[in-house]
């Protein structure tokens, strides 16, 4: 994706901020331009240099390039630090055409990297050290053909490296290649491509800058600025009920550029001198450069301390706010304190000082899939607080003075300021704005079970399945909803944290009823989202069979397990296990286990299934063992026969069973089976 800065802010008209007005309605009385939309850019006015093509920039066509596309991660802050050292190289270039050589190597290395006031010393005071710049300047290369009459920054850039390598200049060690020359060629309009905030381009892809004659800090500052990931700075344009300019409204603009407090803005709409301002806390935290303990979430009222961005100043160096905006995505307040010093030492009359605001979406989360979601998501634009003038040098919140969102019930109000810190009274009013609905993606049957091989394998704790339940996470002003209620056929059937939810209860209805499941989203001041779109589905018998009742006998010696029967509205099948391990099933309620011949006491259950996969609970364990034979008389029979056997102990019969006899004496013998 490339990134654009047009060198003459006034041509960036406003285009329709729908992420904050939540939807595409102008204000009354003013006409808005639709933006074109360049990888997720939004561009304004007729002599912007936009991308076209297969790598070929011209005028006038509207269409992204993909080559320098790069991946990124689905997380952002967690993942994304710019940090460590970078290497730049930046080749100076002329045409045939065009013998011009306004500055030299020493000159351009000078604002690079070499003074004071360079690229360098900027980007290690806005990163606090994380981010060094080093590198080298060559040239002048003289390409092979003129320029031409169009502004093809790449054909040149291809001309530039090639003449770079062919003068020994080894470009494979770059980081960031910057190519520069003579201002006119492209109408002073210079260009960067975009790292995507939250992740990476493609590692062989170098990031580039292409530089039209303007070696100043501030447009050095700039297209690095987009090489790192950073987007345009906006200002915000909001209108009342009588299109009158306020702070803010549901009906807001975002003005491309007009940020001038920072390198990734541009000219003031009234004052049209440009700065290398240093960025804002906003810009820094989405390049991973403010630790989390001098970024602070504020969900409460409370009085915060700022310090300094530019020195530190010992407090936070920003205060996010989130604003429930109602319709459209999650925004958040962020709150800085300005001092006209360091890289903010411009003129006294345009220099930051004060307390000033910037809204911004959450950027906590970026579509992997979409690489321009990371592009719309980073936007920065600012409040202007004293909405009465047209300029934003004014911007800032004094002390003494008061901001106020009255839809989201929001009061910020600088106390005190030191030059070094600055108290701010923030007060947020109850909360009456209900989070975000949270749809349902997915309502699906749970799986019917199979009988299992090993007693262990079965899950008891819930006999009947059940209709299982999914949902995006619904958001409450930048931080996730406390709960959710879950409704079938609109109404309530339980609550959760979770995003999950199983409906248990479905088990009790016909099957092949047709039920209607929909979630809603509750925050912790009890406000309900409306109910999300609704998952259908229809039933199948999701009941198991009641659970048997077991007994355990010994029949001729053997180990008979009997059973009452399980009630189903199908056929039942029973699985017998012993010591948790499955003999086999029958659909009687009887079994014999015919491969039981020591005196080892064992463990039978029962389980019973029904042809649509349901299976009751175990039944209550019964223990038995076949004990030692043991002789207790002998008795003779004319002919072979079974006989029945009684032990007695005094009157108190010991035992019953029978016994095959054949002709002749035979021993009485008893298995002592001891049952419980």
């Amino acid at each position: 994706m490339r990134s654009l800065i047009v060198r003459h802010p006034l041509r960036a008209l406003a285009f329709l901020l729908c992420a904050f007005a939540g939807s595409a309605q102008a204000a009354p009385g003013h006409s808005v331009p639709a933006p074109t939309v360049i990888g997720g850019l939004h561009v304004m006015g007729g002599d912007a240099v936009v991308p076209s093509g297969a790598g070929r920039l011209t005028r006038s066509t509207l269409q992204a390039e993909d080559r320098r596309a790069g991946r990124h991660s689905s997380r952002a802050r967690a993942s994304h630090e710019v940090a460590g050292p970078r290497r730049i190289i930046a080749l100076l270039v002329n045409f045939p055409d065009d013998q011009r050589t306004p500055f030299t190597a020493a000159q351009v290395r000078d604002v690079l990297l070499d003074s004071p006031n360079s690229v360098r010393s900027y980007y290690t005071a806005m990163s606090d050290g994380r981010i060094q710049f080093t590198g080298d300047v060559y040239g002048w290369f003289r390409l092979p053909n003129p320029a031409g009459t169009v502004c093809e920054p790449d054909r040149w850039g291809d001309a530039a490296r090639a003449a770079a390598a062919a003068a020994g200049v080894d470009l494979t060690t770059a980081d960031h290649i910057v190519y520069i020359w003579p201002r006119g060629r492209c109408r002073g309009t210079s260009l960067g491509t975009q790292r995507p905030l939250g992740g990476f381009t493609d590692p062989s892809t170098v990031p580039q800058a292409w530089i039209d004659g303007d070696i100043s800090l501030r447009a050095l500052a700039h297209e690095l600025g987009h090489n790192l990931g950073l987007m345009h700075a906006f200002g915000l344009e909001c209108r009342g009920p009588a299109d009158e300019r306020v702070a803010i409204s549901s009906q807001c603009y975002g003005l491309e550029y007009q940020d001038p407090f920072g390198v990734m803005g541009g000219a003031d709409p009234v004052d049209l001198r440009e700065w290398g301002f240093e960025l804002g806390s906003r810009q820094r935290n989405q390049l991973g450069w403010l630790p989390d303990l001098r970024s602070a979430l504020v969900t409460t009222s409370t009085t915060v301390t700022l310090g300094a961005i530019e020195t530190g100043g010992g407090g936070l160096a920003e205060a996010r706010i989130p604003r429930c905006a109602g319709v459209g995505p999650t925004q958040i307040y962020s709150v800085e304190y300005r001092q006209p010093i360091r890289f903010d030492g411009g003129p006294p009359d345009a220099a930051p000082n004060g307390i000033y605001l910037r809204l911004a979406r959450v950027t906590d989360r970026f579509d992997p899939a979409d690489l321009a979601s990371a592009a719309t998501h980073s936007r920065v634009f600012l409040v202007d607080t004293t909405p009465d003038t047209p300029t934003f040098l004014d911007a800032g919140l004094s002390v003494g003075a008061t901001f106020t969102d009255a839809q989201n019930a929001i009061t910020i109000r600088p106390l005190a300021a030191d030059g070094s810190q600055a108290s701010v009274a923030i007060t947020l009013g109850p909360d009456t704005i209900p989070p975000s609905p949270a749809p349902v993606t997915s309502a699906a049957i749970e799986a019917a079970r199979a009988v299992p091989e090993r007693l262990g394998g079965l899950r008891t704790p819930s006999v009947p399945r059940a209709v299982l339940l999914a949902w995006e996470a619904a958001s409450d002003c930048g931080t996730p909803a406390i709960g959710y209620r879950v409704l079938r056929d609109g109404a309530p059937i339980g609550t959760t944290s979770a995003l999950t939810f199983k409906d248990v209860g479905a088990a009790n209805l016909d099957p092949g009823r047709v039920v209607r499941y929909s979630v809603q989203a509750v925050d912790r001041a009890g406000n309900a989202s409306e109910p999300s779109g609704e998952a259908v589905v229809t039933l199948p018998d999701l009941t198991g069979p009641t659970r048997p009742t077991l007994a355990a006998v010994l029949v001729d010696g053997r180990v008979e397990v009997r059973w009452t029967g399980s009630f189903d509205r199908d056929r039942v099948i029973y699985s017998i296990y012993r010591d948790g391990l499955r003999l086999g099933s029958t659909p009687s309620t009887r079994f014999k286990d015919t491969s039981e011949t020591t005196g080892r006491r064992h463990i039978y259950r029962v389980v019973a299934a029904d042809s649509a996969g349901n299976l009751s609970l175990p039944s209550a364990p019964v223990s038995l063992a076949l004990g030692r034979t043991i002789r207790v008389g002998r008795f003779s029979l004319t002919a072979s026969a079974r006989v029945a056997v009684t032990i007695r102990s005094g009157t108190r019969v010991v035992a019953t069973f029978t016994q095959a006899a054949r002709r002749g004496w035979n021993r009485v013998v008893i298995p002592a089976p001891v049952a419980r």
